[in-house]
């Protein structure tokens, strides 16, 4: 993140970075403070975005897995006052609702670009 170069950030948390066997939960946390602090030291401004659900099953083991890396991101861009693109939760408000054939891939972009940004 240097000075003066970047304006704004897109922060991420990608399924992968969830599921892979050489992140923690705990890990992961001193991961993305120092990002922020970091961006933050440089005047950068950043969008923290959480991940899309994994599959369509909102209460599977993987979905399980993800709330509470989700649920840092939403607490640590709440505490330094960011701006948070929470895609879990408009992606599984989505799926919840049924939509033609079971898919609610249909209805994303347009929740995207309508509602995501909070």
């Amino acid at each position: 993140v240097p000075a003066g170069k970047v304006q704004w950030m897109i922060l991420s948390l990608g399924i992968n970075d969830a599921f892979s066997k050489k992140t923690n939960l705990e890990e992961y946390k001193k991961n993305i403070v120092s990002i922020l602090d970091l961006a933050g030291k440089n005047g950068v401004k950043v969008i923290v975005l959480t991940t899309i659900p994994y599959g369509e099953n909102l209460t599977s083991a993987n979905n399980r897995k993800l709330i509470p890396f989700n649920a840092f991101l939403r607490e640590e861009a709440k505490k330094r006052s960011l701006l948070l693109a929470d895609v879990n939760r408009a992606f599984a408000e989505v799926i919840s609702k049924p939509v033609g054939n079971g898919v609610a891939s249909s209805g994303y972009l347009e929740l995207f670009f309508r509602n995501i940004l909070l």
